[in-house]
């Protein structure tokens, strides 16, 4: 091997290197921390990961959620359920039972319909706790069922609630929320 050789394979591995570290410098300017100078290290983005034990967050009361629900957002997370259920009245079910005044409605009612993993709630109503329950998660609440889509969020499970319950002839009344349930409202100064 001569010289010319030797210099075209060091400068091949220094230019690639070069982009290394160019990529490097890059991601680092897009994807890392700008803690520079003694500055704190603040992350271009986050990921919100909820830690197993410790301190846990309390729960809002489902009374306060669904009173707070907002049935507009409910009729836009609705669309998500109207690949598989009909809301208006009378049009019957589609892959899943049609959803028309199912807020107080009995469980596994409509004669139209196969309710796999419902057969033994058939006793049961359609409350607002065993509604929070089945959207939360269909499989646990209603093992067999082939409803599979779970409603993570409370807020968005009380809407698509207050929602639904819009869609009846007879809609029932929310629930009370207790005086130790309500938010603490700010204090009003003095006149």
């Amino acid at each position: 091997m001569n010289g010319f050789e030797i210099n075209k394979i060091l400068g091949a591995t220094t230019g690639t290197l070069a982009v290394f570290l160019a990529i490097h410098i890059v991601a680092d300017g897009v994807f890392g921390a700008s803690g520079h100078h003694g500055e704190k290290p603040k992350l271009a983005y986050s990921l919100a990961i909820e830690k197993k034990g410790g301190e846990k967050k309390e729960a809002t009361p489902l009374p306060v959620l669904l009173a707070s629900a907002d049935a507009a957002k409910g009729k836009r997370l609705f669309g998500a359920c109207a690949a598989c259920h009909n809301i208006e009245k009378g049009a019957g079910p589609s892959t899943g039972p049609e959803l028309h005044g199912v807020i107080g409605r009995d469980i596994a009612s409509k004669g139209d319909f196969s309710y796999a993993g419902l057969a033994e709630k058939k006793s049961e109503k359609w409350t607002w706790e065993n509604m929070d329950a089945f959207l939360a998660n269909p499989k646990k609440w209603a093992p067999g069922t082939a409803m599979a889509l779970k409603t993570r969020k409370p807020e968005d499970r009380a809407a698509i609630m207050v929602y639904l319950n819009t869609q009846s002839d007879t809609p029932i009344e929310l629930p009370k929320v207790a005086a130790a349930e309500k938010p603490a409202e700010a204090e009003k100064p003095a006149e």
